[in-house]
């Protein structure tokens, strides 16, 4: 999810994360006692975006991950993301592929982690809900929306195509 972080929401959430890291490295320092807990670092929370030539937007990014569904699944939990819309109306089993370019706001709790092999203490975002506030709906990979054209034909053309016939 990408955010500005000048808005109040993130800084308020990002403060909230950085506590969360702070306490889980603080806990993980005392576990490994003061000669280990030397080279241990903190994961940021959020990643930087950058456009597609490397230069920075000014957003930042947050990755949510959908982790443990077959545990989640096994104690009876929910196995899928709540969607809800604008007004908090539950979406059924058919809820919009969720795209680009849309408004979101998402529900998650953060799982700390602590990664001995690379001695870095992070948190990982477990995605449980999302409210659609504004919909782009996702058209999918090779949907260009094109249309037959009077032009250039291929020689060859192979009896199995790549797209559907509705792509175009």
């Amino acid at each position: 999810m990408v955010c500005d972080p000048n808005d109040p929401a993130v800084k308020a959430y990002v403060e909230k994360l950085e506590n969360l890291v702070d306490i889980a490295y603080n806990e993980t320092c005392e576990t490994l006692g003061p000669a280990r807990a030397r080279e241990v670092r903190k994961s940021s929370v959020y990643k930087e975006e950058f456009d597609a030539n490397g230069n920075p937007t000014g957003n930042i990014i947050f990755k949510y991950k959908l982790k443990d569904l077959t545990d989640r699944r096994e104690r009876g939990d929910a196995t899928e993301v709540l969607v809800v819309d604008a007004k908090r109306n539950r979406l059924g089993k058919e809820a919009p592929l969720v795209g680009n370019g849309s408004t979101i706001r998402v529900v998650s709790y953060a799982n700390p982690y602590y990664m001995a092999s690379t001695k870095i203490v992070g948190l990982s975002h477990i995605w449980s809900k999302m409210q659609i506030i504004e919909l782009v709906e996702f058209s999918g990979a090779g949907s260009d929306d094109f249309e037959d054209e009077d032009g250039f034909i291929d020689e060859v053309v192979d009896e199995v195509s790549d797209f559907a016939s509705d792509d175009f």
